[in-house]
This record gives C-alpha cells, structure tokens and sequence, in this order.
C-alpha cells in the first residue's frame, strides 16, 4: 500500500541539530519526485565522493615509497644517498601504482584502480525479460537467491570503461568475492591480462569517516558495565504489525508491551530499571500487509460500494503511539508494510494516519533510512530492505546478517545495491545513502532473530551494531545504553 503524498515535517530543532545535515537530504518533496531522470548522476556522485576516502587507504596499504626529505638528504653523504636513491628506484619499481583511469591501465603492470563493482547475476530480475515473456507462460517464483558463483561476472567501471574482474582471490567462497556486490566503491590491486581482464590480488573499501575517538565504557572487549545513576537507555523494537488478523490477541500483546515500556508492569526492581528508558524506536513494518478481498475484484458502483480499506490498524497504531509520547521520545520508522512511498527512502509517515498521535511534540516521524540523534550519540538505521536485499547477493544462511550490516559499514554506503534491485528515486546532483559520519548505533529492523556486535574501524571509532527481531512473531525488544552501548535482548511478550 503506498501513498505518493507531501510529508510537510515540522521541526523546530532541525537549524540547530547537528544531524540535519545528513538527514535533511533523505527528505524528497513531492515535487521532486520524478523518475524521468537516470541514475548515472547518482553512481557518478558515489564514485567521486567514495573515491576520496578509499584512495588514502589504498596508498597507506599498498604504496610503501617514503620520499625522504631535504633536511635528510643534506645530512646524508653522497655515497648513501646514491645507494638509497638506487634501492628507492628498486623498490618503486616493485610496487603497484594508480591508476587514474580504466582505460589507462597497461597490461602487464601492477597497480590498482577505483570504481564501481557491478556483479552480472544472470538468476538476478530482468525488466526486459519479464516484459517480452509470452503471455500463456506461467510467472516463475520468486527467487530468494541470486547467487550463481559458476555463472556470475564480476565488473569495475568508472567514467572511462569496465573491466571483467578474474582471479583466484575472486573464486566463489573466498572472503573478497563475498564482499563484492553491485553498487560498491572500491579500490582493486592487480594486473591486466593478456585476454584484456583484470586479475585481481587485493580489495579496499572505502570504510567510515575519519572522526575523534570517543573513550565510553570498558576498552577491552566487549562493552558491559554496570548502570550508572545517569545513564539512559533506548528501546528498540520493529515488524509490530498492530491491527492484523488475529486483533485480540495482537492488541493484547501491544498493551503489555506499553505497560512494561512505561514502568507500569513487573516487579520493582524491573520498574527501576524500564523507568530508565527514555526514548522507544520503532524500525518499519508497524501495520500489517494489506489483503485484498473479493469485494475488490466487483464492479464498482459509484455511491454505492463499501470501501475495502480498514482503518482498523492505524487506528491501533495511533492508540499505542499516544500511550507512548505522552511518556517519552517515539521515532517512527516507515517499513515495507506501512503506508509510505516504496522507493527508499521511504518518506515519514502521513501525519494524517496518525490524528492523535501527531499531536504530540514527542513523536518524530522518521524517513527510512534515517539519521538522528539521542543524548550525544549519533544513530543510523534502516527498516531492514537494504540487509534483505544485500542477502539475495551472497550464499548462506540467515546467521550471515550481522556480517552483511557490519560489512555495510565498510562499505561506506547504506543501500549500495539500489538502484540495481533496490529500489530509490533518481537523485541527479547527490547520493543520500553514502555514510558521511562515523554512527555510534547503526540498527536494522525487521530480521529474523536478535543479533549485536561492536565494531571497530581504523580510527578508533566504535559502532554498536544491532538487528532487531520481528516483535509480532519473537515479542523480542533490543535495549541498547547511549552511555555504554551495552546491548541486552529483552522479550516482553507473553502467551496470551
């Protein structure tokens, strides 16, 4: 169910919050909504903005030629000076240099180029060949798996020309070749072929952002401390699906799940430690998906049918919001199922939807994705399609999404597969997706079980990584410490 309308968002912080700069280009107006554009301007924006974070890494990691300096050079005699100068030469003629662009590159030589990776999938959807199907053919299923390491290539291209990528170091189930997907920005080491292909050695990618360390909590392993009188947590909890088929039930659960949230249900020691609870997200799919009837499928009569629509759920989920806001901070993420536009990023829900609800200052109606921030911490998070859409890509079972968010973070892009299978609007001067900030949290919804890491880059920056369970089938609700980042799995739902 979509609904292609103007999200006006009211904020009065948005001039002094430090995050608008990154969420501000997640909001598309109405206006701007077209899709007559193409999406080359959008790869084109990835490229060079991604390029100038994955080159530094590339250099460090692969060029190992220090030119020393003239202070140096005078104080050294003129005997050491020309052996060095020789074993220089020597060894720069060892190491691999960059290549600016595809076309440039000399066969035979060793160095390393940036660009995009492109996998040709022929398992993955085609347009073209669902629409020249003949009509008497039956629709094939839908494919949980696109992989097909036998028969899928491999590709880099930039604004000059594609290379096929070869290699051992690419042969299916090695660690590289699992990290290869459409969409990604990355720096490859190797030497082109006498076939014209590029046998690649090494992979780079671009990564988080160069920012100030933080020291919060322990420093060794993982974090876990104890409460402090000040510390604040922060619940988060996808797939609600309030309003679905079995009503009672689903409304009872809800009702639980609001007392236990407010502080109004469990022991005393229990009821301290909720009353810390200070802000609740909410990561997509909060209504169910919409089913069509048989009544749809009649000839309709103007005045006279009966709408199949029921308000029915966004009435519930306006009901469990209100219980909420007028106690803490809701953020309300947009899902799959919800009644938002179907292109990521998915807009704020439609204040209409939520008459009481929106009243309150409290609720913040998200985009999906969506930056924001809780006391101090930066957060990023998506719904959970970018995850599901990256798995179609790569063998294996559902136990390899926590890599595939961990490896999203190294990527330096949240969505790096759209627009291929994914699908987003056609932006022309920008790309929304590209992780311009180190998150301290970095959340995904809707996922089949509860999983958390914490992660490391290379300046220091530690990322608390969590996939959140369906809440509707698990009744499962991940808590994670703005202080600490301690991250617990608490499930709060009863047989019922």
């Amino acid at each position: 169910m979509t609904v292609d309308v103007e999200v006006p968002i009211n904020r009065e912080t948005a001039l002094v919050d430090p995050l608008s700069s990154l969420s501000k280009p997640l909001v598309v107006p109405l206006g701007s909504r077209s899709y007559s554009k193409q999406f080359a301007q959008l790869y084109d924006y990835r490229l060079s903005y991604l390029k100038k974070r994955v080159l530094p890494r590339a250099h460090r990691k692969w060029s190992q030629a220090q030119p020393s300096s003239s202070s140096e050079s005078q104080s050294q005699s003129q005997s050491q000076s020309q052996s060095q100068s020789l074993d220089s030469s020597q060894q720069a003629a060892e190491q691999p240099r960059f290549v600016d662009r595809i076309l440039d590159i000399q066969a035979g030589e060793v160095c390393y180029i940036v660009g995009n990776l492109y996998c040709a999938m022929p398992l993955k959807p085609d347009v073209l060949e669902e629409i020249t199907r003949e009509q008497w053919l039956a629709p094939q299923p839908p494919r949980s798996k696109f992989v097909d390491y036998e028969k899928d290539e491999l590709f880099i291209e930039d604004q000059s020309g594609r290379v096929r990528l070869v290699g051992d170091a690419l042969k299916g189930g090695t660690s590289l070749r699992y990290k290869c997907i459409t969409g990604v920005v990355a720096a490859v080491l190797g030497t082109e072929t006498k076939a014209g292909d590029f046998e690649v050695v090494d992979i780079l990618f671009p990564g988080l952002p160069n920012e100030t360390k933080v020291e919060v909590g322990d420093q060794e392993g993982d974090v876990k401390m104890e409460d402090g009188p000040g510390d604040s947590w922060v619940a988060l909890m996808s797939g609600l699906e309030i309003g679905g088929e079995t009503g009672v039930e689903n409304e009872m659960k809800m009702q639980i799940l609001t007392e236990w949230l407010t502080g109004e249900l469990g022991e005393d020691e229990e009821r301290t430690s909720t009353s810390k609870i200070t802000s609740v997200v909410i990561a997509g799919n909060s209504m169910p998906q919409p089913v069509r009837n048989e009544d749809e499928k009649q000839q309709k009569r103007f005045g006279q049918d009966i709408p199949a629509y029921s308000a029915a759920p966004t009435q519930a989920l306006d009901r469990f919001l209100t219980d909420l806001c007028a106690s803490m901070d809701v953020h309300l993420l947009p899902g799959e199922k919800d009644p938002a536009s179907v292109a990521i990023p998915q807009q704020p829900i439609h204040f209409a939807l939520l008459p009481r609800a929106g009243r309150f200052e409290s609720l913040n109606r998200e985009t999906n994705p969506t930056w924001f921030g809780l006391s101090g911490r930066k957060l990023l998070g998506t719904s959970g399609q970018n995850v599901d859409d990256i798995f179609k890509y790569l063998e294996g079972g559902d136990e390899m999404r926590l890599e595939i968010a961990a490896q999203i973070l190294e990527y330096g892009h949240i969505a790096p597969t759209a627009p291929d299978t994914l699908w987003c609007f056609p932006f022309k001067v920008t790309d929304p997706f590209v992780i311009k900030a180190a998150p301290d949290i970095f959340f995904v919804g809707n996922q089949p079980s509860f999983a958390t890491a914490l992660q490391e880059n290379e300046h220091g920056h530690r990322t608390r990584i969590v996939l959140i369970p369906k809440f509707s089938s698990s009744g499962q609700v991940a808590l994670v410490n703005l202080r600490t980042l301690e991250c617990k799995c608490v499930e709060v739902a009863t047989d019922v």
